[in-house]
């Protein structure tokens, strides 16, 4: 909890206490693994086999990895994910949108997380909902949000968007 009374104060007066409340929580260490038989033979006789095998497991790592840290629920050998733990979405009060999309209900997230005190530094989307905001188009036709011919990665609202298939659509 934070109680915050910081204020313009003059030269040798007393200043206001500020109060914050720390819960102390602990979070266990969890193992992801794999492995592939593979023989010490075709390892030595064929060329970028190990290169080839640590690729494959490298990725099977990572894609576990990500489903666990935005999803893991947190029993058994599973960490506690980002999603399975976040305030659900609300809309915060004195914002009126009509005809709200997707492009909106992001924007509203993000001002959900700013009024906590919090400062959101990228979004995570799955890859379709990312796809329908770079396509969405304008009256003219242009697309609103996407720049085909742009290098600069996905970003919304100044923040880079990680599109992901672990997160729900």
């Amino acid at each position: 909890t934070r109680t915050t009374n910081a204020a313009a104060v003059a030269e040798g007066a007393e200043k206001p206490e500020s109060n914050y409340t720390w819960a102390e929580a602990t979070a266990p260490v969890r193992t992801i693994a794999h492995w592939v038989p593979v023989s010490r033979q075709a390892m030595d006789d064929i060329p970028q086999m190990q290169s080839l095998v640590d690729g494959e497991l490298r990725y099977g790592l990572d894609d576990v990895e990500e489903a666990e840290l935005l999803l893991g629920d947190g029993t058994g050998q599973h960490l506690l994910g980002l999603y399975t733990q976040a305030t659900a979405y609300s809309q915060p009060a004195g914002v009126s949108v009509t005809d709200e999309t997707r492009i909106d209900r992001l924007r509203l997230a993000i001002l959900q997380l700013e009024l906590a005190d919090y400062s959101p530094d990228g979004m995570v989307i799955h890859p379709t909902q990312w796809a329908n905001i770079e396509l969405t188009k304008d009256a003219a036709n242009g697309y609103i949000f996407a720049n085909p011919q742009s290098m600069l990665g996905p970003v919304l609202w100044g923040r880079p968007v990680v599109p992901t298939r672990r997160i729900g659509t």
